[in-house]
């Protein structure tokens, strides 16, 4: 007996694919029918192609950081009372950024400018002048001293000469000897106080400069 299952196979697939096709006749009966029924009839509209600019974004939560970035410091302490910039403003190399309270640091620079003044006065300066310059020589207490010391010299010259000649005493010379040996270490004390306060004059100065700074 022959196998008839190929056969039968065939046979359903074509009474399927005859059951399923519906040919514009079948449509059209299936439109009339629809709006015979009641059905509202739908309609389509033409539209002009345009060309439109796509937005794209990523919805994302987070910081942005600069590629740049430049640390702010300052070189004193203080309380901030003003800042000048916002954060991310573009700035120039001079422009001021924030103000921290001065009045600290003013009255700072009035007291180092006294104690400047004070140190010019001991040395002979006039207690205003950036020129620090100075001859230890020419000091006032230097050139009394020096006076003194060549004065105790000539004296004591003078009576060693009397002395060989037997006018005067050798005491006498010893006193004018001792007199002389005063008056060079006084002169030589005279020297190192003036370069003491020529050093404190330079010390100073650069507080000044410190606290003119600040």
């Amino acid at each position: 007996m022959p196998d008839l299952r190929p056969f039968t196979a065939l046979l359903s697939l074509l009474l399927l694919g005859f059951g399923c096709s519906r040919g514009p006749e079948s449509s059209a009966d299936g439109a009339a029918n629809a709006q015979a029924a009641g059905a509202p009839a739908k309609t389509y509209g033409l539209g002009k192609v345009e060309s439109r600019p796509l937005e794209r974004y990523v919805d994302a939560t987070g910081s942005l950081f600069a590629i740049d970035q430049t640390p702010v410091s300052v070189k004193v302490p203080g309380r901030l009372v003003g800042i000048h910039v916002d954060l991310g403003s573009r700035v120039k190399a001079g422009e001021l950024l924030a103000s921290v309270e001065s009045a600290d640091y003013d009255l700072r620079l009035r007291q180092s400018e006294a104690a400047l003044g004070e140190a010019r006065a001991r040395v002979g300066l006039p207690l205003e002048g950036g020129d620090d310059r100075f001859e230890v020589e020419r000091s006032s207490k230097v050139v009394e001293a020096r006076a003194v010391m060549e004065e105790a010299t000539a004296n004591r010259d003078r009576i060693r000469v009397l002395s060989e000649q037997g006018i005067l005493s050798a005491s006498e010379l010893e006193t004018a000897s001792s007199a002389h040996k005063v008056a060079v270490s006084r002169y030589q004390e005279a020297l190192e106080e003036v370069r003491t306060r020529l050093a404190q004059l330079q010390q100073r100065r650069a507080e000044y400069e410190i606290a003119r700074k600040q």
